[in-house]
């Protein structure tokens, strides 16, 4: 939806498919940011960037995208206790919808990364977009958000994200 706001206009968009950025990305002077795109095929997902994606590394992809379900219960009793705002985390899941199947690991681990790292940022997570939009393969994708997950709820727990760190 768009929004009018300080005399500017606040648009928000909802991606309905992967794409990869072709060429520079350039700053319009009007305020806004472009790029071109190459929208990539979702019809075989698992296997339409990296020829390396064979089945044994898509079965893999699919028993470590099942270890995320339980994960991801305890991510978010977790995040509601460190919402910026009363109903932040259950707005989210209203937003993103359900969790995508296991079989399904690529969608699987885009919605965990939207999950830990949404807008606006609720500060529980290192930033796992870049790692999870640049992976090769499902494989990469899946253990992408298993470590950013597993992180977020140390974090969350109190424990070091990073070791020698004391904060986020």
């Amino acid at each position: 939806g768009a929004v009018v706001v300080d005399g500017g206009l606040n648009v928000e968009l909802k991606a309905t498919g992967r794409f990869r950025i072709q060429g520079q990305v350039d700053s319009a002077p009007e305020g806004w940011t472009q790029a071109g795109v190459e929208f990539l095929d979702d019809t075989d997902s698992e296997s339409d960037i990296d020829p390396r994606n064979d089945r044994l590394m898509l079965a893999r992809a699919m028993w470590k995208a099942r270890q995320l379900e339980e994960l991801v219960d305890e991510w978010i009793e977790l995040a509601k206790k460190k919402e910026r705002f009363s109903g932040q985390i259950d707005q989210l899941l209203k937003d993103l919808g359900d969790m995508p199947s296991s079989e399904s690991p690529t969608d699987c681990a885009m919605w965990v990364g939207a999950l830990i790292n949404p807008l606006p940022a609720l500060g529980v997570a290192l930033e796992i977009r870049p790692a999870l939009l640049s992976a090769r393969t499902a494989e990469e994708r899946v253990e992408v958000v298993l470590t950013g997950i597993q992180r977020s709820i140390q974090h969350m727990q109190g424990q070091s994200l990073i070791p020698g760190d004391k904060k986020l």
